[in-house]
């Protein structure tokens, strides 16, 4: 029997007929003892399907593509020698310094710096065989956890790293690294002034009469006091810092009697309060107020008992005058005292008040339920400029990876929030979604009420669109019910401006035989048009990749896999979501902010709203 023959400088297979046979049998059999043997490769290290030359391809040229994918080959390569991958490592270091690289720059970078830090782990002296072991396992499963968003790849992951841990000279090598790229906060939000002032800007008028006595003086009449609220935020490293501030101006006409002369006094007062307010994350404080008083009264007019007396009368209100004039200090120290008496406490007892019920609903309405789940962020950071506010959070739980570096982006208008796929999975998480059986037509509704749990608070996923979705199926499609996997059943892999849904499921449709629990992954371009939310499903069955998860006959493989591709596809139409979010400021104010872009890449999703 003949073989084939591989001509490796041509790059072509060439087979005699017979030989072709044998290879294509070789080929069903070694599938069937792959998918036998299950995972049992799963801990070698392989090059992440981002890196491979035609995923490189559809980001940079394929000129420099193939320049990449060389030393990318060798740094993976754990058959080369060690020196010989490092020397890989530097090469890609320099190469991607380059424009032409610059949009897969860090994600080289991150993949550069985890396996020259595994090589270099791996060269410390005295490793026990379990630590060894231990490296390659992080490496290989950090590196994979990119592509499959897995679980068990990130418990893997810290399984190794606790059992590393104890080996000082290895977390020496390995720590910077999976601080910075895997352990990393993977939530940021940006706040600008201007929108912190819209959440606390309150304005209110008060109207009231004045009747006291007054140096001697019986002095009555009406004032009107505006005042408004609004933020100012200041620089801090180790916190969020701003000022609340209330802006006041009183505005008085009164008459003060005193025999024998009348004296009518205009008022114009105006007081700053400042309020320092400070955010950890969790909880809002605020430091001692501080309260400056500008009074400033005229006479613009006097009546004496006399007034009909000639010379007399005059020479009385200019005395009521002259007397007026002396005493004005003192009257506009004491029109500062009682704006101080009244105006401070009440508004110290609104800011504590209000940050009271703030914190409340922080801890109650946001915190509770997500640590209920295990999915509450358990590190925090805040920090502030002068004209920003930001928050950092990371949630990882025991057993799962965090973010990577923040991308770099212009600061917001309104504000932005920059979200990394292991923050979405995470939550997620949390939806406790795993081994359900949904039907399609409560498939939306209840990971919308899994949401509304997590979250407690109304939230709708695509509301009214499932009408679209029928439309779109075909005629003789029977309905579909989903069988979630029990272990990660939805993930979210995010790449440039495409999200990618990640089901592991099996499918079961009546009047035909149910569909065995596969691997799904959908391409689903985002993007903003008119205000609204795009989500676009792909265009092609091909752009849904399938990986079956369990045993299927090799001769039903393609077919299986192309009937999950039209399952899906036919239930996934183009949504349009509306991109207003309302946001409770207060009881009596709503806020209502507009999606004004939306994007991804490399792990991150960023959203601006204004």
């Amino acid at each position: 029997m003949e073989i084939c023959m591989r001509r490796w400088n041509a790059r072509k297979i060439v087979c005699r007929p017979r030989g072709l046979f044998v290879v294509l049998i070789a080929g069903i059999l070694a599938g069937q003892v792959a998918e036998a043997a299950g995972t049992s490769n799963r801990d070698e290290l392989r090059l992440p399907q981002s890196l491979q030359p035609r995923s490189l391809s559809r980001v940079v040229s394929e000129e420099a593509a193939a320049r990449l994918s060389a030393p990318l080959s060798v740094l993976y390569d754990v058959r080369s020698a060690a020196d010989e991958r490092q020397q890989a490592a530097e090469a890609l270091r320099s190469l991607v310094q380059e424009e032409a690289f610059q949009p897969l720059r860090s994600a080289i970078l991150r993949r550069v710096d985890l396996v020259s830090a595994g090589i270099a782990a791996s060269a410390v002296e005295g490793l026990t065989p379990e630590q060894r072991e231990a490296i390659q396992n992080i490496v290989a499963a950090a590196s994979r956890y990119e592509d499959t968003c897995s679980e068990a790849d990130a418990e893997t992951v810290r399984a190794a790293w606790l059992n590393l841990r104890e080996n000082e000279a290895v977390m020496t090598v390995l720590r910077p690294v999976f601080m910075t790229h895997y352990f990393n906060h993977n939530m940021h939000v940006t706040v600008s002034e201007p929108l912190l002032a819209r959440f606390v800007s309150d304005y209110e008028t008060r109207e009231g009469t004045v009747a006291e006595c007054i140096l001697g003086a019986w002095v009555t009449g009406t004032q009107v006091t505006t005042a408004s609220v609004s933020a100012d935020i200041r620089r801090s490293t180790d916190q969020g810092h701003f000022i609340l501030r209330l802006n006041g101006k009183t505005l008085s006409n009164t008459r003060g009697r005193r025999r024998p002369a009348t004296i009518y006094t205009r008022g114009t007062h105006t007081f700053q309060i400042d309020a320092p307010v400070y955010f950890d994350g969790r909880t809002l404080t605020s430091g001692p107020a501080r309260m400056d008083v500008n009074t400033h009264n005229q006479t613009v007019g006097v009546r004496s008992d006399y007034d009909g007396v000639p010379l007399l009368g005059p020479l009385v209100r200019k005395m009521a005058r002259k007397k007026a004039a002396e005493k004005r200090p003192q009257s506009e120290y004491i029109a500062a005292q009682k704006i101080a008496r009244q105006a401070l406490p009440e508004f110290v007892d609104q800011v504590n008040e209000r940050f009271a019920e703030a914190n409340r609903s922080i801890q109650e309405e946001l915190f509770d339920g997500l640590n209920r789940k295990g999915v509450g962020p358990d590190s925090l950071s805040c920090r502030s400029s002068e004209s920003h506010l930001a928050i950092s959070s990371r949630t990882i739980g025991g057993a799962r990876l965090g973010g990577t570096v923040q991308p770099i982006a212009p600061l917001p208008a309104g504000v932005a929030i920059q979200l990394h796929q292991t923050a979405i999975n995470n939550l997620i998480d949390g939806l406790e979604m795993n081994g359900r059986e949904i039907p399609e037509d409560q498939f939306f509704e209840q990971v919308g009420q899994a949401f509304r749990d997590l979250l407690q608070r109304d939230i709708s996923l695509f509301s009214g669109d499932d009408e679209d979705a029928a439309e779109e199926k075909e005629g003789d499609d029977p309905p579909a019910t989903f069988l979630l996997n029990d272990i990660d059943p939805i993930r979210i892999r995010v790449e440039d401006d495409v999200l990618v849904l990640i089901l592991q499921a099996g499918v079961v449709q009546e009047g035909r035989d149910p569909i065995p629990q596969h691997r799904i992954e959908v391409p689903i371009g985002i993007g903003v048009e008119d205000g609204s939310i795009v989500l676009t499903p792909p265009e092609r069955l091909s752009e849904i990749r399938t990986v079956a998860l369990e045993k299927v006959p090799a001769l039903k493989r393609a077919s299986v896999a192309n009937q999950i591709r039209r399952i899906i596809r036919s239930r996934l139409p183009k949504r349009t979501v509306d991109g207003v979010v309302s946001i409770q400021a207060s009881d009596t104010k709503t806020i209502d902010l507009q999606t004004v872009e939306l994007s991804s890449r490399d792990g991150w999703l960023y959203i601006e709203l204004q």
